[in-house]
């Protein structure tokens, strides 16, 4: 796996807040393997906290974005150990539910997330709505044998309709939070035209 150093994701999030100070960042920091003691966790957040300053907050979704903005902080942090986020003052992840639908059929897919956003009655706490299907044997053995050579051209045949699907499938009041693998500046705008 490749990645930029820690220190400068951190500081292009700085900056981009800096210079962005209409925009709300949230960051959810999760499956942190190995961190088993409390040393490490103090040791992680120290470093983020000392790169971004004083503008890391916890998450509250009963907010409006205008209430978000009126507020010190634009980082909201989520951490997925509930003992350390209570400690920092921060969000635990478990208030940002993120389930997985674990399908592999777009259609499928969309209709288990219609179902998730009609159950949602909980708006004290965010939830993000995953737009992303689970690749399984049979879809890259099909992507094989239909000539799909890259990640990208798989995107383009199964995600080419999110901006139909967010305007059409999905209850506005409903949504919160949309994350996918592949979006264009329309899915952006769809997003966006929902509030």
């Amino acid at each position: 796996m490749l990645s930029d150093s820690y220190d400068n994701i951190l500081s292009d999030i700085a900056e981009f807040l800096r210079l962005h100070p209409e925009e709300i960042v949230s960051m959810d920091f999760n499956h942190l393997y190995g961190f088993n003691t409390a040393d490490l966790h103090n040791e992680f957040l120290n470093h983020t906290f000392s790169i971004l300053g004083g503008s890391i907050g916890a998450g509250a979704f009963n907010r409006t974005f205008a209430d978000l903005l009126d507020e010190p902080s634009h980082a909201i942090v989520f951490y997925a150990n509930p003992t350390v986020a209570a400690a920092w003052n921060i969000s635990p992840s478990a208030d940002l539910p993120t389930p997985w639908a674990n399908k592999q059929d777009m259609s499928a897919l969309v209709s288990a997330l219609v179902v998730e956003l009609s159950a949602r009655t909980d708006f004290d706490h965010g939830m993000v709505t995953q737009l992303l299907m689970t690749p399984d044997l049979n879809m890259l053995a099909s992507g094989i044998i239909t000539g799909q050579n890259s990640a990208l051209e798989v995107a383009n045949r199964h995600y080419t309709d999110l901006e139909d699907i967010i305007k059409t499938d999905f209850d506005a009041d409903k949504v919160n939070i949309i994350n996918t693998d592949y979006y264009t500046k329309n899915f952006i705008k769809s997003i966006v035209s929902l509030n």
